[in-house]
């Protein structure tokens, strides 16, 4: 609550001069200034893990059909192995 005060007190008395409201709209004006920077910041890494988590889901993609053509080439190669071993 004493913050509260402190601050509520400062507040005042730098919006009651034109040097105050001055100094305090510079300020507030950095706080944005910097929010925005950190928000891009935030924003380019999020675009850096989308693109890193769409290659990979292609890598999967490309894996599972790789997958599931070499397992097509095993069944055929038994269906073949053991069909001439049963001629023999």
């Amino acid at each position: 609550m004493r913050f509260y005060r402190i601050f509520w007190s400062e507040f005042q008395e730098a919006f009651s001069s034109t040097d105050g409201r001055i100094k305090l709209v510079h300020s507030m004006e950095g706080i944005v200034k910097g929010s925005q920077q950190k928000l891009e910041r935030v924003h380019v890494g999020l675009q850096e893990e989308e693109r890193i988590r769409n290659d990979l889901k292609d890598r999967y993609a490309a894996a599972t059909g790789e997958h599931k053509h070499c397992y097509s080439l095993l069944k055929a190669f038994q269906v073949s192995f053991f069909c001439s071993s049963d001629d023999m």
